[in-house]
């Protein structure tokens, strides 16, 4: 039966019925009840009336608690689990009743206690008669456990009298009831003094206002008991305000604690010195914690007051500090510090001082060596007494910061003084044997060696060697001078390195021949590094001479290539090369190739397979000494390089066919179409599915029959595993690989029935609801081994069994709710009368789950409530009660305007497709109810397409929604709300007499009568003067527009009205000249003339008073006195001189101008550069006019002629306001005839302090 007992225990130990699982029908298996010490004989183990599992009453299987089905372990799993009682333990919970009396009062058999109170349910219920599910059993306001084991009433009963309820009555006789006792002073209504302190509740409360919970209510220590028959307060520590706690003055100080002045004179007790030692009560308790009543506290011999104020020490501590002397011998004796165990912080502490190292307790550095006392004593061992402790003559600070030892005088012990190796010899003073030679600093000084070379003649033989051992020169790498090293004549040729010619015969140690092997000894040791005294130097079986000069190996290395194998065995046994580790250069040492995988050391390809060696080893792993590994007669390098197949496994993709079957072709015969076909088919050796339609290659080729190469055999979309070739509904996939059937049977066992519609298992479900619907195993009838078949569990455990699901109602077995609606499957069919087919039964756009669980709507009825208004569209779309047809009595939820637009609820969304609780469904700022009026649309927010909301042009900008240009002045009234500013209702904005339109195309600005705030309207620039309306000066002449037209009569848009080479701003701003005429002295000299080239005044016709007019004047600004008589002379000479001066000294107007590209230009700002001659000097004007609305600060004129001079020169100008001009005069002596570039910019400073900077354009001049 499978329960997990053999038939034997059954019979003979356990009783159990060997042929059923639940031999008494407990639901729980024999095996598992004897596994976990129940008895399997018995369904009541702990006889508590409930079954160890639990009782089916109708013998379904299915645990149903609505049907009174009740036990313990209800998952018959053997294990306790959370909410499970024991099936071992009649009274789980150990409170006196057992689980099936729990259950049937209605507690909790899992929990002692149910209601709470303190009181067991077993107790309540047996013993005392109160209910176990309130914790107040008489709503007396007290609970069960206060009345039973505190006030010892009857908590069953409220009235403790005719008159008193238990709550009401004082059960301790403390004069305070029950029910104040509990809720507002929190005491016991058992105890009348339920903190014991001797004072009563009542008293504590009513009285005293003390805590009747604490035995001292102020926490100073006396108990409040004490403090009343002290007569103190019991919430204050300290009754008379005197500083000093009551406990204090009761139990210490004796004090009376109700008189801040004990002696009656004014002074508080804590400012009393009872023991007269200069520190008051109150500092002493509460300030230094020393005995009020003794002057020495620690009895150190000070008293309190001293340590206090004057030692600096702890009046309770005999050594504040510490450090073994005592606080009267530190103050009185040492005068040391009383507080800080090392005084003069010198790392000894001050005991150590006076009583070991006998140093100064109060001085850093005794013996002033700059080394502190506890740095001596402590760390260096040295004498801190003394200043130089080996009197080696350097002191013992030097002696540490140079690492050598103070307390010697000769710390490396090589016979010289540390004095003498750092201040005479200049060695090493820490180490006797710097340079390791094995001669200490004073050998070395004695033979004359390198003390810091171990090896002074560098012949590799250390000068302690040569001195003691050898006996050759240290200071002579040759000592015989034969050519030969000492070193090598000693280990290499073992000659005499003293002798020159060692064994005498005539031939020096270097040229002759020690081994005889036709190399000298010279060579041998120089050039080939071989032995002397060896023919076969590395013992490689090849003498030094035939290796140097015929195979070329080294003579030094018995394997010179180093790949193990020796130069003898390369060379005569594996025929490979000595002096390559890869002498095949296939990757592979020759070694590895020799003794490890025994391929040949000269070829690549040991078994010709196109592999390598090396891939085969390294790469592949496959055998390079076979052809074909995987013995699938496909060579190696086949599979890799063309087929791309592994050649490790005959069967690449593992799907049951060779690789060679599949790169060669498998003959197919198919038949799809009522024709039959043959043809070759090449299935990937690669993919176990080649054509990716989930069967494996051989399943298609050897059971379905398909091409394993099409996903689709038939060509009609459907994969090859998803087909049905046999037409008995079971895809081929699920005959393969579920019920295994024949793919290309309709019936498979011939028993008439198609394999989809058989039964293999016999579970009363047909093979395909198993592999499609239940998704259970079809050859196993309990396909989860729960002793429930198949057909009759329920996989989703809705209610529904799988064979209901399946063969009655069409659901889906595997899910509770097949629609997805929150409703069980089987709560639609039985409850709710609902398709469990469908989320929206009545198609109303709610969901049967909605309807039923959140808003209480007939699933299968789409208008509740009868109002002409869907389920949904009441609760989303009107806000009305779904549930009744009038949510606002009087009118129909249809006739509602749940939005207030003025359209009904049901014109919205029958008529106009609006939404009734959106009254403004295109958002444009106009409600819907009048959009109708208007005649806008109410879903589109810009009836007229201006992009201009319709609300927004009725409400805000007041034109027509319905027009794109209401005011008709040829601007949209998008353009003009929205980019222009101006209004939509009217052709000019600014009323300037010039149209929006008009003011838009010549740039100026409609919403302003003048645009560049010059006091001209647009219309006089436009239209009067032909000014420009955008600049106020538009010629950039420094007069403003307005200026030249109402006040100077110039012309706006010319700077030089008068063309005499002055701009009009600086005539009138900078020389008063009139800007209307060239000449405004009437002098016969233009006013540029004057001012620019002869310097006379433009307003003077004699600019010097010589009584000659300065056209007339040779030099003009020069008073000539002279007689009446040589006036014509004069004037004949100065109208030739006048002439040739013109000529000659003509100013060149406008030599360069500012960069147009600079940074620092704002509108109306130019600098321009003119020159004249002057005293044989080029003199540079340059003239700033700043035209812009802001003055330029700062400013500084900078010129050069860099070809010519290397001074670059500069000028500081000042403040150039707005609207005026300045001329800045830079001189420069240049010879005649010299050409060079003229450079230069002007700097200035915004009134923002933003530094700027104009660039000239660069000019070639001639001087």
């Amino acid at each position: 039966d499978h329960d997990g007992l053999t038939n034997l225990e059954e019979i003979r130990t356990y009783g159990t019925n060997c042929t059923n699982w639940d031999t008494y029908f407990d639901m729980i298996r024999d095996g598992l009840e004897i596994q976990n010490g129940l008895n399997a004989t018995n369904p009541d183990s702990d006889g508590d009336s409930l079954w160890d599992g639990w009782h089916d009453l109708n013998g379904n299987g299915i645990y149903e608690p609505g049907l009174n089905e009740t036990g313990e372990d209800i998952n018959a799993n053997g294990v306790v689990d959370l909410g499970e009682t024991s099936p071992l333990k009649a009274d789980s919970d150990d409170d006196g009743l057992n689980d099936a009396e729990e259950l049937a009062l209605g507690t909790s058999p899992l929990n002692d206690d149910s209601d709470g109170d303190g009181l067991l349910d077993g107790r309540e219920v047996l013993e005392i008669g109160s209910s176990p599910f309130t914790n107040d059993t008489d709503s007396d306001m007290l609970d069960d456990f206060t009345e039973v084991e505190i006030t010892h009433t009857d908590p069953t009963n409220k009235w403790y009298n005719a008159t008193h309820t238990d709550y009401q009555i004082d059960s301790d006789g403390d004069f305070l009831t029950n029910g104040d006792e509990i809720d507002i002073y929190g005491t016991s209504p058992g105890d009348m003094d339920s903190d014991d302190d001797g004072v009563s509740d009542y008293l504590e409360v009513m009285v005293y206002h003390s805590d009747p919970l604490a035995e001292d209510s102020d926490g100073e220590g006396l108990l409040d008991l004490e403090e009343v028959m002290a007569g103190t307060n019991l919430t204050l520590q300290d009754t008379d305000g005197d500083q000093l706690d009551d406990y204090v003055e009761v139990k210490i100080l004796g004090t009376n604690p109700l008189a801040a002045s004990t002696n009656g004179n004014g002074t508080l007790d804590s400012e009393l010195d009872h023991d007269g030692d200069g520190l008051a009560n109150g500092l002493e308790i509460y300030g230094y914690g020393s005995d009020p009543l003794n002057n020495d506290t620690d009895s150190d011999g000070l008293l309190d007051g001293i340590e206090v104020y004057y030692a600096g020490s702890s009046p309770t501590d005999i050594d504040s500090d510490d450090d073994g002397l005592t606080d009267f011998e530190e103050y009185t004796i040492y005068h040391t510090d009383c507080s800080g165990a090392d005084s003069d912080s010198d790392g000894l502490d001050d005991y150590t001082e006076v009583f070991v190292s006998l140093t100064s307790p109060l001085q850093w550095d005794s013996d002033s060596d700059l080394l502190s006392d506890g740095q001596e004593w402590n760390e260096y061992g040295t004498d801190p007494n003394s200043a130089d402790t080996d009197n080696d003559g350097i002191d013992d600070k030097r002696e540490i910061d140079l690492g050598f030892d103070p307390r010697s005088n000769d710390t490396d012990q090589d016979t010289l003084s540390d004095w003498d190796e750092y201040y005479v010899y200049h060695t090493n003073v820490t180490n006797a044997d710097q340079d390791g030679d094995g001669l200490n600093d004073a050998e070395e000084l004695e033979y004359g060696t390198d003390w810091d070379n171990w090896d002074t003649d560098f012949d590799s033989i250390s000068d302690s060697d040569e001195v003691n051992v050898y006996g050759t020169d240290p200071l002579s790498d040759d000592s015989d001078g034969d050519n030969i090293a000492d070193a090598d004549e000693i280990f290499n040729s073992h000659t005499n390195p003293n002798l020159s010619d060692t064994d005498g015969d005539g031939i020096s140690d270097d040229l002759d021949d020690e081994d005889a092997d036709g190399l000298n000894n010279h060579d041998e040791i120089y050039l080939y590094e071989t032995n002397c005294t060896m023919v076969d130097t590395d013992q490689d079986l090849l003498d030094d001479y035939f290796e140097v000069f015929v195979s070329h190996t080294s003579p030094t290395l018995w394997d010179s290539d180093e790949d193990t194998l020796g130069d003898w065995d390369e060379l005569y046994y594996w025929f490979s090369d000595p002096n390559s580790r890869d002498s095949d250069g296939d990757g592979l040492e020759d070694s590895e190739e020799a003794l490890m995988w025994h391929t040949l050391l000269n070829d690549t390809d040991t078994d010709n397979d196109n592999l390598s060696d090396y891939d085969e080893i390294k790469v592949f792993e496959t055998d390079p000494l076979s052809y074909d590994t995987d013995l699938d007669t496909i060579g190696d390098g086949d599979e890799l390089n063309i087929y791309n197949t592994s050649p490790l496994r005959a069967d690449t993709d593992g799907d049951g066919l060779l690789d060679n079957e599949e790169i060669f072709g498998i003959y197919m015969t198919f038949n799809f179409n009522g024709t039959p076909y043959g043809k070759w088919v090449y299935p990937d050796p690669r993919k176990s599915d080649s054509d990716m339609d989930t069967l494996t290659d051989f399943e298609e080729v050897n059971m379905t029959h398909t091409d394993p190469t099409v996903f689709s055999s038939p060509g009609t979309g459907v994969s090859d595993a998803d087909l049905d070739l046999d037409g008995d509904m079971l895809t081929n996939a699920q005959e393969i690989r579920l019920t295994k059937t024949d793919p290309a049977l309709w019936d498979s066992n011939s028993n008439g029935i198609s394999d989809g519609d058989d039964d293999i298992d016999r579970d009363l479900l047909t093979n395909y609801w198993e592999c499609v619907l239940t998704q259970t195993d079809p050859r196993d009838p309990d396909s989860d081994d729960d002793g429930i078949s198949d057909y009759n569990d329920d996989e989703d455990g809705e209610g529904l069994s799988n064979g209901e699901e399946c063969a009655t109602y069409g659901t889906n077995p595997l899910s509770r709710d097949t629609d997805g609606d929150r409703l069980d499957d089987y709560e639609e069919i039985f409850e709710y009368n609902t398709s469990p087919l469908s989320k929206d039964s009545d198609s109303d756009l709610l969901e049967d789950g909605e309807e039923v669980l959140d808003y209480g709507t007939l699933p299968n009825l789409n208008d509740t409530d009868s109002d002409l208004l869907s389920d949904w569209e009441e609760i989303y779309l009107t806000l009305t009660d779904p549930l009744t047809n009038m949510t606002n009595p009087g009118v129909l939820d249809g006739d509602w305007d749940s939005d207030s637009d003025g359209i009904s609820n049901i014109d919205e969304l029958r008529v106009y497709g609006s939404l009734p609780l959106d009254p403004d469904l295109d958002n444009d700022n106009l409600i819907d109810g009048m959009e109708l009026t208007l005649g806008t649309g109410i879903g589109n927010p810009d009836s007229d397409n201006d992009t201009l909301l319709d609300g927004d042009e009725y409400w805000l900008y007041g034109t027509d929604p319905l027009s794109t240009d209401t005011d008709g002045d040829l601007l949209s009234d998008y353009d003009e709300v929205m980019v222009y500013g101006t209004e939509g209702n009217s052709t000019d904005t600014d009323q300037d007499g010039i149209p929006d339109f008009d003011e838009i195309q010549a740039g100026t600005n409609p919403l302003s009568p003048d645009s560049d705030g010059d006091s001209l309207t647009d219309y006089q620039e436009l239209i009067t003067y032909s000014s420009d309306p955008l600049s106020v000066d538009g010629d950039t002449d420094g007069l403003t527009d307005f200026q030249e037209v109402m006040q100077w009569h110039t012309q706006p848009l010319n700077n030089d009205t008068d063309a005499d080479g002055l701009s009009d701003g600086a005539e009138v701003l900078v020389y008063g000249t009139d800007p209307t005429r060239a000449d405004t002295d009437l002098d016969g000299l233009d006013d540029y003339t004057e001012i620019m080239i002869s310097g006379s005044n433009p307003l003077s016709i004699d600019s010097d008073g010589d009584g000659l007019q300065d056209a007339q004047d040779f030099q003009p600004t020069v008073h000539w006195a002279m007689p009446i008589a040589g006036l014509m002379v004069l004037l004949f000479v100065a109208a030739v001189g006048v002439r040739r001066f013109r000529e000659r000294f003509m100013v060149k107007e406008y030599v360069t101008e500012a960069e147009p590209a600079s940074l620092g230009l704002e509108p109306g700002m130019n600098v321009a550069v003119e020159y004249k001659i002057r005293g044989g000097l080029v003199v540079f004007g340059v003239v700033i006019r700043n035209g812009s609305e802001s003055p330029m600060q700062n400013v500084q004129v900078v010129l050069g002629v860099p070809d010519l001079i290397d001074t670059i020169k500069t000028e500081s100008v000042g403040i150039v306001e707005a609207g005026s001009v300045s001329v800045t005069e830079i001189e420069f002596e240049l010879q005649p005839g010299a050409e060079g570039e003229l450079v230069g910019m002007v700097e200035y400073d915004t009134l923002d302090g933003e530094h700027r900077i104009v660039n000239l354009k660069p000019v070639r001049i001639v001087a």
